[in-house]
Formats: C-alpha cells, sequence, structure tokens
C-alpha cells in the first residue's frame, strides 16, 4: 500500500525488549511494544499523511478479522 513502518526504533537491532525511551516517558511495556514508528520529513503532505492514515484504518480491519 505504500506506507512502510517499524516496530522498534530505527537502532533497534531486533531487539524484542520494549522500548526503554517510551517506557521512560511512562508507557507501560506492553503498550510500548504495541506502537508503530512512522518517519516523516519536510517533504511529507498532508495528502501522504492522510492517505497513511487511510491505509492504517484498512489495514487494521483487516488484521481484527
Amino acid at each position: 500500500m505504500g506506507v512502510y513502518c517499524s516496530a522498534g526504533s530505527a537502532c533497534n537491532n531486533g531487539d524484542p525488549a520494549p522500548s526503554h525511551v517510551l517506557t521512560a516517558i511512562g508507557v507501560t511495556p506492553d503498550d510500548a511494544q504495541s506502537t508503530l514508528r512512522f518517519t516523516l520529513s519536510d517533504e511529507t503532505t498532508q495528502e501522504d499523511v492522510d492517505y497513511a492514515v487511510d491505509m492504517i484504518k484498512i489495514v487494521v480491519d483487516m488484521l481484527r478479522c
């Protein structure tokens, strides 16, 4: 669908432990392991974000079935 994300930080290296940054700011370990990381740049448009949100909704609905 043209939207890419990661379940961990860029320097995660496949470590299954929850993000130490997220847990340090009070996110529970379970919630920290349920997060996705999206990278935006100064070239990312509002249309890009809107499209990503629409695609995420579709995928979440598919996964819930």
